[in-house]
């Protein structure tokens, strides 16, 4: 027995010698291969933020809830404790996910325990991080991975804090591809990802991998963060704006471009399109950059632009018979929407009369090959054709012929003067309408201003200028003049406002469809604010209005006008502030002028001032009685519609008013409001700011 047991011992340890050495290589690699791997260590993507560092997008880790079923098998404690706290568990689950009866989870985990599962997952919806901190503290979960089979398969999610506020523009992410699929999460894909690391891994249990640091290991660069130029509270007017105009009007689709006429820096870019057949608008295309159109009447600025410039003594009264609204151009007859005979070359412009600008074309452009090249050249001079490599990818370039082109015929430069015949996108028209804005200076429409790694720039944008003059400035003086007659007695009349002034103009074009213009419209209004200093150009499109009009200043006309009176009534430097109109009634009070009628009650009982007795009111206005030798209470009747009259009161009882009717308040000076930026009893915008100029 003991040599037996002796020859057992050394075979024994003659097969650890042998599986050591003689088979150890083999077997290590296997061990290594099934135990260590060389694994990616993911890299965060970076944020996109807006003009004001607001998160437009970021990356926020996303939990999926799975349950190791053998771990509550392994030892009489956790079987005991699995038995005694599955239902609590199974409560909080259902009431967590609510997509199961009360025991539904109950027996789902209890079947995985009796099938010998090594994984099951609990739920496939998503856990946040605030909810996974509360799940880990469940029954049963609270004893962690190894004692309570918890486990959470982490996953990075894009959120997007003012979804859906430009949904479109900042894009999409598919977090299986690891890539942006539209918008600004597409075109700076390469920048947002970021560099993947990796590094050695072990195998240490079901599902778990600890790190094995060596000098092999390569850390990931987390992505870059981009600054965008967008204003929130801007797209937000947009995007509602554009929204309410595509109901009333029952449109397919439409867009808005809002931008700084200096910089080219776009403030706001909203895309709303029709769900199916349904009334539901969503952020479906970038039909603000991706779509082209033939403009229509929005397109007569630049063949007038092109007459001006070959005749520079063509003067704004010069006159031009419109034929009553109709012509035949060789075998086409043109129509006006309303009849015109003659009239200045301003108000062919201000009425958008096609036969006058057609005309206008014709007599200068048509009678030579050379001149018809002239005319051609101009749409290349003043910038129409250019590519304003966009910063967003599927940007379209402009589609407007010369008399080389296969489809040039007689009628083109005619049809051409006034917007067929041609397409651009709505970007494009707004970028050659903001020029004329910039006094003929050409910039580049931009919408992403920096790229930041943390707190350092990595790149930074401006506006490529592209031309410093796309024509004369007589040519720019011209229209400019006929761009304020659009809306000062012209087809856009309808938005003149006398708090400042608006420049631009309307444009209706026919849709083609199966080939042939049908009575289906896409209509537009573009221009600039305040007309005498341009800050801001916008253009409007919307395409099939259905109901209320299909005209371009009827539909789309107001639109500009809700969105300019907004940045009007929020932008302090627009406009004065006012200090001499609307002043208190003149008189003396030591203390009293207006306010809270209650408070001031008490102040002219503790100065022993005669007050006349009126009935009870709220907000006031004193006025002094000389006859009576008193004072009287004036209603200053507080609508939540209308700007309240402040002046005179103090800050204590201005402050709680305007900020109650919804307005931000701004406050300049100490003491009583002797001013204040917006006009009392004009119409009330909630979010507008009012600046109260106080005496010092």
């Amino acid at each position: 027995m003991f040599l037996g047991t002796l020859l057992l011992g050394f075979v024994i340890i003659a097969k650890v010698l042998f599986l050591q050495y003689g088979k150890g290589k083999k077997w290590k690699q296997e061990a290594e291969q099934t135990n260590v791997s060389l694994r990616p260590i993911k890299s965060t993507r970076g944020n996109i933020y807006s003009d004001n560092g607001g998160l437009l997008a970021t990356s926020l880790p996303s939990y999926r809830l799975a349950f190791d079923p053998m771990v509550s098998q392994m030892t009489r404690g956790r079987r005991e404790n699995l038995k005694e706290k599955i239902d609590s568990l199974d409560l909080l689950l259902c009431g967590y996910f609510k997509d199961r009866p009360i025991g539904g989870y109950k027996k789902h985990i209890l079947s995985a325990i009796k099938s010998k599962k090594k994984f099951l997952r609990i739920n496939r919806s998503w856990v946040n991080y605030h909810d996974k901190k509360i799940m880990e503290t469940w029954p049963i979960f609270r004893k962690g991975q190894m004692r309570g089979g918890i486990i959470f398969e982490k996953e990075e999610k894009r959120f997007k804090p003012f979804s859906p506020l430009a949904l479109r523009t900042v894009g999409k992410y598919n977090s299986e591809l690891e890539k942006g699929i539209s918008g600004v999460e597409f075109s700076f894909d390469s920048l947002l990802a970021g560099v993947d690391g990796s590094a050695l891994f072990v195998k240490i249990g079901r599902g778990r991998w600890k790190p094995l640091h060596d000098e092999n290991e390569k850390n990931p660069r987390n992505g870059y963060d981009v600054v965008t130029t967008i204003d929130v509270n801007l797209q937000d007017v947009a995007e509602n704006t554009l929204m309410d105009a595509l109901v009333k009007h029952d449109a397919q689709n439409g867009s808005v471009i809002l931008m700084e006429v200096k910089t080219g820096k776009i403030k706001a870019l909203a895309n709303l399109g029709r769900k199916g057949e349904t009334s539901t608008y969503i952020e479906d295309y970038n039909y603000a950059v991706a779509k082209k159109a033939e403009p229509g009447s929005t397109f007569k600025l630049a063949s007038m632009m092109a007459v001006f410039e070959k005749n520079p003594n063509l003067k704004l009264t010069d006159s031009i018979d419109c034929e009553h609204g109709k012509k035949k151009f060789f075998d086409r007859f043109m129509y006006d929407s309303h009849p015109l005979d003659k009239i200045s070359i301003q108000d062919v412009f201000a009425q958008s009369s096609n036969i006058g600008v057609a005309k206008l074309a014709m007599n200068h452009f048509y009678t030579s090959k050379k001149e018809q090249e002239e005319f051609s050249d101009y749409f290349s001079q003043f910038g129409l054709r250019q590519n304003l490599e966009f910063q967003l990818k599927g940007s379209v370039k402009s589609n407007i012929k010369s008399p080389d082109s296969e489809s040039w015929s007689g009628v083109s430069i005619p049809w051409m003067a006034h917007g067929y015949e041609l397409e651009m996108s709505p970007l494009q028209v707004l970028a050659f309408y903001n020029t004329v804005a910039n006094d003929g200076k050409f910039v580049q429409p931009i919408l992403v201003d920096e790229v930041r790694d943390a707190n350092e720039s990595v790149v930074t944008y401006k506006a490529k200028v592209f031309r410093k003059k796309i024509c004369s400035d007589a040519t720019i003086k011209k229209v400019k003049t006929m761009l304020n007659a659009v809306v000062e007695y012209g087809t856009a009349s309808n938005i003149r406002t006398d708090r400042y002034k608006i420049a631009g103009k309307t444009g209706t074009a026919k849709k083609i469809m199966n080939g042939k213009y049908v009575s289906r419209y896409y209509v537009s209004f573009v221009g600039y604010f305040p007309a005498d200093n341009p800050k801001y150009s916008c253009i409007v499109t919307i395409d099939d209005p259905r109901q209320g009009g299909y005209y371009g200043n009827s539909v789309a006309a107001p639109v500009f006008r809700k969105i300019a009176d907004n940045i009007y009534n929020s932008d302090l430097g627009l406009h004065e502030v006012l200090t001499s109109k609307f002043d208190s009634e003149k008189g003396i009070f030591p203390v009293v002028q207006a306010g809270y009628q209650p408070d001031l009650d008490l102040v002219c009982h503790y100065l022993n001032l005669n007050m006349w007795d009126t009935e009870q009111l709220e907000w006031v206005r004193a006025k002094r009685d000389d006859e009576l030798k008193a004072i009287k209470w004036k209603d200053l009747k507080v609508s939540s519609g209308l700007i309240p009259d402040v002046k005179g009161m103090v800050l204590r009882d201005a402050l709680p008013l305007l900020e109650n009717l919804g307005l931000r308040v701004i406050v300049k000076g100490r003491g009583r409001i002797v001013g204040q930026s917006l006009l009392p009893q004009t119409k009330l915008i909630v979010g507008s700011r009012i600046e109260l100029k106080l005496s010092e």
